[in-house]
């Protein structure tokens, strides 16, 4: 249905479409028209070129171009692809026995009897030249693309001949100027961000060799840089791995796959109360994302598994499967002995992880979240995967040892490559990089939102037997303390009570967020502040929905952690952590105890925090009744508290419950609602009088937050209507 001038613009502005986005409609219906336009001079022009050297080569002519076209392939090391090129080879780059190429006979002989239109197009055909681009931002209209010779940005238009922008992508293609951008004239492929950092340098070479210009180089050798910057076969080389095939005899080998199964170490396919069919489980990982109501489990398979009666037989290319099976077993009371083993010899390409993985969801989740979750792990695994080039070393050892531009390169290519099998697959969301490039210190891709809505976690088997689980991050892998953390949970909190365990492992996990978010890479680098910090901001933030006593067992943790630590490293993390315990330990039992005795559901408050918080970074309008402030407390005065409304400048009273009045100390934080008249509600956190030397950049880091979203939401949604209006209007 048409819009009307007078009714409300369809982009959410509130004002009226003739006062808002008419104009701006006007003019992109009129680019396209001019646009349609072009192209169908394009196409017509094109069959004018091609009938004129039909009619002016004789037949034995005209085999012999072909013939030479195709010696001229025979020799490339990808002749197959290069075949799409023989009609732009035509018309483009072979001369003709008179000296000229085919467009510029054309001209020569057709140009006088030919539209004004037309003769501007032969002429500006005429003098073109291959352009070696590639894509480096997005633009509302198409994509920005650097010719890696000159530095000269371009714009390249969304239109028949460019659908989408593949992410770092980019060809070496005749490029026609028009109507403020640049369009493919001809035909052009798509090369991959190595590919075109190969072409980039076969042209550099060619200029040192010859000292031809940049215009002649790329004329000249135009198939042999193309050739040059497809991924050579010996990249796709195979290399012999071994496949192990494992026999035991193990009493009720069905139930003992079936136990298995229970704790996530297998996956049964098939069950028919006497045999099972299934595979062995190297890792679990967990999905959460915003878009999907439950968890997405994602669970990677290492090797089948079949059982009947006392037969068990396990497959696999990786050989500890066996031992871990083993053990595994022998702990749940089964005693499993090998009877057979073979091997066998299975080609696999070089370097490539053979991996397949089980998408395990509830009804409730859509089917394509799985894909995602797959995705996303991909990535993460692809971090820790060694690379020749760089001596065995994995992308995330780089980046952690400051070669960052070269993970920035090779993140370019994993992004490209991520972006072409989403495509492929077309799915209504898509993963970028962004939340790899944030955690290495690297600026954000243009090509995707700056925002990640999801978490990847993984499950971690412990204890002696490794029966019990843990669950951490996938970005925490790799990192310097993820691997102590867990292994003192393993030593000495896995020894205590259910309780002592559970606070066990809330220390290691809130240890390990506040770690991994700081410039820190050895135990050696954390300092006091580190430490002071950690009790003072993150356990307040992160644990304010848990009781006092919770708190207090998780604390009486922390200086065992340091101590272990200590004899670990020789450190003294024990006596700093022992020296601020004596010092804020009171004061943060009072903040969590204020939080016990206000009496509110803690839980649905805080989630209301996270919903006020969500609301903001998506860009819509704040509920009324979900606002939150911070407070500072002055005192309190006859029950009732005197606190600053900080960002107000105002001093308010509280009313506080007498039960909670005891805990309620001068220089506390209290983040609380606020309703629509000011009025105080119900904390949410509250935050020792310790954690005043931090407030600045605490709120700093707020402000810097809310800058960003303010900056980057409207972008990114922007972004959206560009992609959609973008889908409409493909042919």
């Amino acid at each position: 249905m048409a819009i009307g001038r007078n009714d409300p613009c369809p982009c959410g502005s509130g004002k009226k479409y003739k006062k808002c986005c008419m104009n701006q409609q006007q003019q992109h219906e009129i680019r396209r028209v001019r646009q349609r336009r072009f192209f169908e001079q394009k196409y017509e022009l094109s069959q004018m070129v091609q009938r004129f050297l039909e009619e002016s080569l004789s037949d034995d002519e005209r085999k012999a171009v072909t013939r030479m076209f195709h010696q001229i392939i025979e020799q490339k090391h990808h002749r197959e692809e290069l075949k799409m090129f023989e009609t732009l080879w035509r018309l483009f780059l072979h001369r003709y026995p008179n000296g000229l190429r085919g467009i510029e006979w054309f001209q020569q002989e057709k140009g006088r009897r030919l539209s004004q239109e037309l003769k501007e197009m032969v002429d500006r055909w005429v003098r073109l030249v291959p352009r070696l681009v590639q894509w480096v931002d997005l633009h509302d209209e198409g994509g920005i693309a650097v010719d890696r010779l000159t530095g000269e940005r371009l714009l390249m238009p969304y239109c028949e001949t460019l659908e989408v922008v593949r992410p770092w992508g980019g060809m070496l293609a005749f490029l026609e100027p028009f109507d403020g951008g640049y369009y493919v004239c001809g035909v052009s492929s798509i090369m991959n961000p190595n590919g075109v950092k190969r072409a980039e340098e076969n042209i550099r070479s060619l200029l040192t060799q010859t000292g031809w210009s940049y215009d002649k180089v790329v004329v000249e050798h135009f198939l042999d840089i193309i050739d040059g910057s497809y991924l050579s076969m010996s990249d796709g080389r195979q290399e012999e791995r071994t496949k192990w095939t494992y026999e035991y005899e193990c009493k009720d080998a069905a139930g003992a796959v079936r136990k298995l199964a229970s704790i996530g170490r297998a996956h049964i396919d098939s069950d028919d109360g006497k045999t099972v069919e299934g595979s062995w489980c190297t890792d679990v990982y967990h999905y959460i994302a915003l878009f999907s109501p439950e968890p997405v489990r994602v669970l990677e398979l290492g090797g089948s598994l079949s059982a009947h009666r006392s037969r068990l037989v396990l497959s696999t290319e990786d050989e500890r499967t066996a031992a871990q099976l083993v053990s595994l077993l022998r702990a749940f009371g089964y005693s499993p002995t090998e009877r057979n083993r073979q091997t066998e010899v299975v080609l696999r390409r070089k370097g490539v992880e053979n991996v397949s993985f089980h998408i395990d969801s509830t009804p409730s989740s859509p089917l394509w979240v799985g894909t995602l979750a797959v995705f996303a792990v991909q990535l993460e695994k692809a971090l820790h995967v060694p690379h020749e080039q760089w001596n065995g070393k994995t992308p995330h050892e780089m980046a952690r040892q400051g070669h960052v531009q070269e993970v920035e390169e090779w993140l370019k290519g994993y992004e490209f490559h991520l972006f072409n099998i989403q495509e492929r697959v077309n799915l209504p969301l898509s993963i970028g990089v962004n939340h790899i490039r944030s955690r290495y210190g690297l600026p954000p891709s243009p090509f995707k939102e700056p925002y990640y809505f999801a978490d990847l976690w993984k499950t971690v088997w412990l204890g002696p037997r490794e029966t019990d689980t843990l669950l951490i991050r996938t970005e925490w892998e790799g990192m310097f303390f993820t691997e102590d953390l867990l292994a003192f949970y393993n030593e000495i909190a896995m020894e205590k009570t259910e309780e002592q365990k559970e606070a066990g492992s809330r220390v290691v996990l809130l240890l390990c967020e506040h770690l991994a978010s700081r410039s820190i890479s050895s135990w050696e680098d954390v300092g006091e502040e580190d430490w002071k910090q950690f009790l003072v901001e993150q356990i307040p933030t992160r644990w304010s929905s848990l009781p006092k006593q919770t708190v207090s067992q998780a604390l009486d943790m922390l200086p065992e952690l340091a101590g272990w630590l200590d004899s670990r490293y020789g450190t003294k993390h024990q006596k700093a952590v022992c020296a601020i315990l004596e010092e804020v330990r009171s004061e943060l039992e009072h903040c969590f105890a204020l939080l016990d005795e206000w009496g509110t559901e803690r839980k649905e408050e805080r989630e209301k925090l996270l919903v006020w918080q969500l609301v903001g970074l998506f860009g819509f309008p704040t509920p009324s009744s979900a606002h939150f402030s911070m407070y500072y407390v002055k005192g309190i005065e006859q029950g009732k508290a005197v606190v600053d409304w900080i960002g107000h400048n105002r001093t308010v009273t509280w009313d506080v419950p007498e039960r909670a009045q005891p805990h309620l100390l001068p220089g506390m934080y209290i983040i609380a609602t606020a309703g629509c008249h000011d009025e105080m509600g119900d904390p949410v956190l509250v935050y020792p009088p310790a954690f005043s030397p931090y407030l600045e950049s605490w709120l700093q880091k707020l402000k810097e937050w809310l800058d960003r979203v303010k900056k980057e939401v409207p972008a990114s949604q922007e972004r959206v209507r560009a992609s959609v209006d973008r889908l409409s209007r493909r042919p």
